[in-house]
């Protein structure tokens, strides 16, 4: 009988233990991979067996196939290269993890946008994995990682992400104080880079994480200020030190952090531009640098150019509201808050129309009532009165410079507005009273001397400038008419007629001889060839050599002849006494002596004929059509 042996293992912990040793098999070549799933010998297959050769390129081209012919397998796939790199970051194999991030990216791209869900928390494990390394290569490596996924468009965007930890991890970056040089611009770059990243993920759709909440606001805003105020004040001593080094180059941290902060109050709609500015001014109370203000006025203009036209006046309500709430600070941060005010206003004041405009002059001569009634002016120190006095007149040229770029009727109404809140002198005569009006009217005569002055002539009736003779009526009689007189009139009222030259010409005189050589038209109107002679080619005139066309001429044409009117009047007298006194046989002899074609009794009948045959033939076509007559002369101007 033969022996039969047992394990001392149960079947279910000896396959346990032969799984677990396929799964820490990585050599392609072993016989325990093939019984591993295809996804994971794939995977393996892409990671050559000396590093330094870099990603297997074929096999990364089957495992890419792979994943688009069975989507569903993309989660899984993610998952396995999280499990290999994890294992290589603990084990200090740098070279594998970023073969399995170049290979991540690679799907990440090739992935199509319905199945990207199913890959990207995998992805954003290793890349948060990555960052939480101490490795500065590393830490860069994921940031680019993450700037190449934020530039891809999700149609299915995954409400349920996070970004609180790169957010975290990018501001912090932004503040990395290495000890080399080199490494500390390239990881705060990398963190600037990596926040735009972020802006650019959520930004775009609401539904994804609020990056505008203030949680998120007051870590992104300041490390965009630190950097732009420490790597300017950096370059500002490399250019004092004389080194020939281009500091203004697009690919500094400066100009990156200044092109985020851009970005990102460009990218801000109405009701998020306060969660930016904000943090802005908390970040220069902390750092107190409102004194100078240099880098404030910087900060606020770049704000101002940046953000959204219709939007730049709440950037100015903003810091006028800051201002308000550092009323008790000393006049030196009041003075250079209102002089950043005044620098910026400006930009905002096309762009402020209606309750606006007054509630920002109604803000600024608040202000400037306060810094009055502040105390007594017995009590005020010379220092301290010399700054209020340098904030109350930042205030007024912040209000000229808002009025400045106004038109004309709001200038108007602002003026009104401004002398609606001047006091009222009392019996008492109160100090502080007369300073407000003081300061009032200043601001008056700053909006008076910001108007546009335009030369309008052409609305005035036309002057004599030279003319300074008051009234014509000084004048004797008759000098007006004659020259002698009337340069002599203007001698002896102090006038230089030299310069005025001759002001008559001279004057014609009917008593003058008609004899005279007189300067006549150009065309001598006596003359009747007053065409030209090429008019009419063809014909020629003919006109008698007596025949003129002068005065005489037209005045004998009009005037009727004494004897042509005595022979008519003559010729009607006969013509009476002969129809009174001839018998009626005469009459009939004299009307009938012509032709019997023209007598009278042939002419009424052939009258008489037309008028019988025109009624026969009108009748006739009445009969054979009755249309009216409207519809035979004007047929197309009537429709029924």
């Amino acid at each position: 009988m033969s022996n039969v042996s047992f394990c001392c293992y149960e079947q279910a912990d000896v396959m346990k233990c032969v799984d677990t040793i396929v799964d820490k098999c990585t050599d392609p070549g072993c016989c325990l991979s093939r019984m591993r799933p295809r996804y994971k010998r794939l995977v393996d297959n892409i990671f050559p067996s000396v590093p330094q050769e870099g990603l297997v390129k074929n096999n990364m081209e089957k495992l890419t196939f792979y994943a688009l012919s069975s989507p569903e397998k993309l989660d899984r796939i993610g998952e396995y290269l999280f499990q290999k790199a994890s294992r290589d970051i603990s084990r200090k194999r740098n070279e594998f993890v970023m073969i399995a991030m170049e290979a991540m990216d690679q799907l990440l791209v090739a992935c199509h946008a319905q199945t990207l869900n199913l890959f990207v928390e995998s992805y954003l494990r290793i890349v948060q994995k990555l960052l939480e390394s101490s490795e500065p290569s590393l830490q860069i490596l994921a940031t680019q990682s993450f700037v190449r996924f934020s530039n891809i468009e999700e149609d299915t965007p995954s409400y349920h992400r996070r970004y609180d930890f790169f957010v975290s991890k990018f501001s912090s970056m932004c503040h990395n104080n290495n000890a080399n040089l080199a490494t500390l611009e390239m990881i705060r770059m990398a963190g600037i880079k990596g926040i735009q990243g972020v802006i650019r993920k959520t930004v775009s759709d609401d539904l994804v994480e609020n990056i505008w909440e203030p949680v998120h606001m007051d870590k992104i805003v300041p490390s965009l200020l630190f950097n732009m105020h420490t790597m300017k004040s950096k370059s500002d001593i490399v250019v004092e030190s004389g080194i020939s080094e281009e500091v203004n180059d697009k690919n500094d941290a400066f100009s990156l952090a200044e092109s985020c902060l851009r970005e990102l109050i460009g990218r801000a709609s109405f009701g998020h531009v306060k969660s930016v500015i904000r943090p802005v001014l908390k970040h220069l109370d902390a750092h107190h640098m409102w004194v100078p203000n240099v880098f404030a006025t910087q900060c606020f203009r770049i704000l101002m150019f940046s953000i959204q036209s219709q939007y730049s006046y709440a950037v100015v309500e903003t810091l006028m509201t800051h201002l308000d709430e550092n009323s008790n600070a000393s006049p030196k941060i009041r003075t250079s808050i209102a002089d950043v005010l005044s620098k910026i206003i400006a930009i905002a004041a096309n762009e402020s129309v209606g309750p606006t405009v007054l509630e920002i002059i109604n803000s600024l001569l608040t202000n400037l009532r306060t810094s009055v009634t502040r105390r007594p002016p017995s009590n005020i120190g010379l220092a301290e009165s010399d700054g209020e006095n340098e904030y109350r007149e930042a205030l007024i040229h912040a209000l000229g410079e808002f009025a400045a770029h106004l038109p004309d009727y709001q200038k108007i109404e602002i003026m009104m507005f401004i002398m609606s809140k001047v006091p009222q002198l009392k019996s008492s005569n109160n100090p502080n009273d007369l300073h407000v009006q003081r300061m009032c009217l200043k601001s008056l005569l700053m909006i008076i001397e910001q108007r546009k002055l335009l030369n309008a002539t052409h609305l005035l009736p036309e002057l004599s400038i030279h003319n300074e003779i008051k009234s014509i009526s000084l004048l004797p009689a008759g000098v007006l008419i004659e020259e002698p007189e009337l340069t002599e009139a203007l001698k002896a009222s102090g006038i230089d007629i030299t310069k005025t030259g001759p002001v008559l010409t001279h004057r014609r005189s009917w008593v003058e001889n008609t004899n005279m050589s007189m300067k006549g038209s150009y065309t001598d109107l006596s003359n009747l060839d007053l065409d030209s002679v090429n008019s009419t080619p063809a014909m020629q005139r003919r006109f008698s050599p007596n025949e003129d066309l002068s005065f005489e001429a037209m005045k004998r044409s009009l005037l009727d002849n004494p004897a042509v009117k005595a022979e008519q009047n003559t010729r009607q007298t006969q013509l009476c006494d002969l129809y009174r006194n001839a018998s009626f046989q005469d009459l009939v002899a004299i009307s009938t002596a012509s032709k019997d074609e023209e007598s009278l009794h042939t002419k009424i009948t052939d009258v008489f004929n037309k008028v019988d045959l025109s009624n026969k033939l009108s009748a006739i076509e009445t009969n054979n059509n009755s249309k009216p007559i409207y519809e035979t002369l004007f047929p197309e101007l009537f429709a029924f």
